[in-house]
């Protein structure tokens, strides 16, 4: 068989097309910064990627609502150690108005403080974030404690917990209860109450040997479930945190392979029109024109005359 200079001719030419077809979906990788453009690329590639995405999506979500939640289990866990200190102040009080040597006087004026103290802790049972009350069980939009006329403080939430669920089905409570917290046991309103009370009738035994012991089961009622809301949050605050810390972030095309752009560098001549961070500028070059050839193209910047002085196809990397 004659190998006529119209064979080499098609054989280059289909050489040439090949490369340029090779060149054209590297390029196309390179433009979009992904390896795997269809399914058809890489199919067990896809199912990975595919399963990958959905753990992705799913971590997401878990973030997204653990920080929902950790402003509630913050606001409680706040309002449990306030309503401890009041419970500590008010158990000085106590002790303090038990002593004989204290006028019936001086008993009314630090029952006057307990009134206040038994007030600001009316208050914290009743916290709310927004409009939702913490303490109210699923009944949020209800406020929870109420003193009626004789001064008896009445629960109007319910028994519930609103939780938010996460992927491993674990469950972080945003509400709690009131009633399990203040008035299981021990009915802290009722402990002030009766405190108050006997100070104003200068019954300082009762205060040593009903109210003081009262009081302390009291204290110890509420660390127990501040002390379990309190590792509730810090956990969410370290989960919080390994999100924020591995967050998955959208990668720059190129970024990975750690060239720098030689158009910018000074190495290459930078067109009027040169985008400031071209993809292809960041990667060797490859020449598809010989001089005076134009008829294979392939992405913006592949097109240029790029020949050696031979006149022969270099499809090497510019260095």
């Amino acid at each position: 068989m004659r190998i006529t200079p119209s064979i080499l001719a098609r054989q280059a030419v289909a050489h040439i097309n090949q490369n340029a077809d090779a060149i054209n979906e590297s390029l196309e990788r390179l433009g979009t910064g992904r390896r795997i453009r269809r399914a058809s690329d890489d199919p067990t590639g896809t199912v990975l990627a595919l399963r990958l995405q959905s753990d992705i999506a799913l971590t997401d979500g878990d973030r997204r609502r653990v920080e929902q939640a950790l402003p509630y289990l913050q606001a409680m866990d706040a309002a449990l150690n306030q309503a401890i200190a009041i419970l500590q102040r008010a158990r000085e009080l106590v002790l303090q108005a038990s002593n004989d040597s204290l006028t019936t006087d001086q008993r009314k004026a630090i029952a006057e403080e307990m009134t206040t103290l038994r007030d600001e802790f009316l208050q914290v049972a009743n916290t709310r974030v927004g409009d939702r009350y913490l303490f109210s069980g699923t009944a949020i939009l209800t406020k929870p404690f109420v003193a009626n006329l004789a001064g008896d403080v009445v629960y109007q939430g319910d028994g519930n917990q609103m939780k938010v669920t996460l992927s491993n089905d674990e469950q972080v409570p945003i509400t709690l209860a009131g009633n399990a917290i203040f008035q299981s046991g021990e009915d802290v309103f009722a402990v002030l109450k009766d405190a108050i009370n006997a100070m104003k009738a200068g019954d300082g035994e009762t205060l040593r040997a009903n109210l003081l012991p009262r009081l302390d089961a009291s204290i110890q009622q509420i660390l127990n479930v501040a002390a379990s809301l309190g590792a509730q949050a810090n956990r969410s605050e370290r989960t919080v945190d390994t999100f924020a810390a591995k967050a998955i972030l959208p990668i720059r095309p190129f970024a990975r392979f750690g060239r720098r752009c030689r158009r910018r560098s000074g190495n290459l001549p930078t067109p009027p029109d040169h985008p400031s961070s071209h993809p292809l500028c960041c990667q060797p070059h490859l020449a598809l024109e010989p001089r005076g050839f134009h008829g294979v193209t392939a992405g913006k910047w592949s097109g240029r005359r790029m020949g050696n002085r031979q006149g022969r196809l270099n499809m090497s990397p510019l260095r």
